[in-house]
This record gives structure tokens, C-alpha cells and sequence, in this order.
């Protein structure tokens, strides 16, 4: 429980006053769950910064691979869940991933910010955001990053008190399905999957309860090879290189073996049904 709360008047003070003792504070549904790991001494609330607009931009941005250009629909990191799935400007993918979280409550509270920043392995967004090839923009110190959202879930670490200032959402027109599978629409998923399909490319993202939530570049390889049959992507999700446990939300074998069907029936929609 924290002992001190800091409403930050700008972006600046938020993160000049950010330390290892304390928390940003967003919508508060993660920091304030009864099962959360996030503990501190200090929130530092974000909720009268303006970091709720939507615009569109031209970025450059720092990719795993490089930096790449492109145009996006910019969302400042405090819009809530519902206020996405409300404006007719947000793509119906992301729309529906955010109807994920089953409870309206939540979703007038939770950000799209706070639920990157948690990096939750059962994530309603982030297989989603992968799938769809966006990125962060990131204040760290006063200096301003714009990373993948791969690059950023790999680096997060090194960045422990920048503060996600906006999520942006590629306008390329590709197509991103996504599923999700937990016990009743308000449990925590076991496995979540996004795939998405743009000039003939596939690219997978996944969270697995307990396990992690990353691209599934192995899946891609597959696929974009010719290669993507049920039965390949079954075997590869057995072979995937991903800390897959026995847990109370399924069996290691239950969890690989969904992601290798859901990956090819997702892969099936987006191609029209062709095989």
C-alpha cells in the first residue's frame, strides 16, 4: 500500500519525480487490484497531464530492426479502454480487443498506457498491438524514444522510469484478428493470440498465462513460407522456445497446442478462408 500520492501537473514533473520507490498511477486498475505484484511507496497520478488526445502523425520509428517510417493514428497513453472502443476514428481490432475486458467499470478506468506499461502476461492488448506492428512514444528523463512495441517489451527493463506518453497504431490497412481463451469473459486468459496480414505477410503476437507475452517469430517464418499447415504450426508451437508451465488456466501440452490451432484458424480468416 502506498503511503504517498504526487498528482503531476506535466509530463516533466511526472518524470523528474519517478524513482525506484514509486508508481505511475493511470487508471489504477492494476495498481490497485488485490493480487497485484506492483507495490511502492509513492504514486505518481498522470490524470490531469492531457495525455488523453488523438491525432494522426508521420513518425520514424526504432524497431528491432531498424528505424522505419510510417503514418499513425496517435492515442495519448491515459485514453481508457472505453473511450477507444467509443471513437469511430479507433480500427475495430483494437476496439475489440479492448471489449476483452468484460467489465464497462474497468474499461472507463483502465488505460491503454497502463496496460502496456504492466506488460502483463495475460494482457488484453499487447498480442494485438505486436500483431499490428505499433510502438510507444516513451519519456525517459526528458529525452523522447519511439520504439516497436517488440523492441520496447524487450528493452523495458532498461528503461524502468520512462513514462509512456502515447501508443501509436499503424494506418497500413492491415487486417488483425485476435482470440482469447479463459474460463468466463473475466478470468485471466490462459492464452491470447493476434494475427494480422498485410501485403501477403503475416505477423503473430501472444500472451500465455505464466509464461510471457512476445512475437511469435517462428510462426511467421512458417507461414510466410508456405509452410503454415495446422499440423506444422502445431508441431512448432511444441517446439517453441517459451517457458510454458502446468498452472491452474491449463496444462503446458493445453496451452501449445492452442496456440498452433489458433494461429492457423486465425491465418485461415484473414486469407479468406484459403489454406
Amino acid at each position: 500500500m502506498a503511503d504517498n500520492l504526487i498528482i503531476a501537473k506535466n509530463v516533466e514533473e511526472a518524470v523528474a519525480l519517478k524513482d525506484g520507490s514509486s508508481l505511475f498511477l493511470a487508471g489504477g486498475t492494476e495498481v490497485n487490484r488485490l493480487d497485484s505484484p506492483c507495490c511502492a511507496s509513492t504514486l505518481i497520478s498522470l490524470g490531469r497531464m492531457g495525455l488523453d488526445g488523438l491525432s494522426v502523425c508521420e513518425e520514424t520509428v526504432d524497431c528491432c530492426k531498424g528505424p522505419k517510417k510510417g503514418r499513425f493514428l496517435k492515442l495519448g497513453a491515459m485514453c481508457t479502454f472505453q473511450e477507444l472502443i467509443d471513437c469511430e476514428d479507433v480500427p475495430q481490432f483494437l476496439k475489440e480487443a479492448c471489449r476483452f475486458m468484460s467489465s464497462r467499470t474497468k474499461r472507463n478506468m483502465a488505460t491503454i498506457g497502463g496496460n502496456i506499461g504492466a506488460a502483463r502476461d495475460d494482457s488484453y492488448l499487447i498480442p494485438t498491438l505486436i500483431a499490428a506492428s505499433c510502438a510507444v512514444e516513451l519519456n525517459c528523463k526528458g529525452k523522447k524514444h519511439v520504439y516497436g512495441i517488440g523492441r520496447y517489451l524487450k528493452e523495458k527493463k532498461d528503461y524502468p522510469d520512462s513514462l509512456i506518453e502515447a501508443v501509436l497504431i499503424p494506418l497500413n490497412g492491415a487486417e488483425v484478428l485476435s482470440k482469447r481463451y479463459a474460463n468466463t469473459a473475466a478470468s485471466h486468459a490462459a492464452v491470447t493470440v493476434s494475427v494480422s496480414l498485410l501485403d501477403g505477410k503475416v505477423r503473430v503476437g501472444a500472451a500465455v498465462k505464466n509464461a510471457g507475452v512476445r512475437r511469435l517469430v517462428e510462426f511467421e517464418e512458417l507461414i510466410n513460407a508456405g509452410k503454415g499447415t495446422e499440423e506444422e504450426l502445431i508441431k512448432a508451437a511444441y517446439g517453441l522456445d517459451m517457458p510454458i508451465s502446468d498452472d491452474m488456466f491449463g496444462s503446458e501440452k493445453y496451452k501449445r497446442y492452442i496456440l498452433g490451432v489458433t494461429v492457423s484458424d486465425l491465418v485461415k480468416k484473414a486469407q479468406g478462408g484459403k489454406k
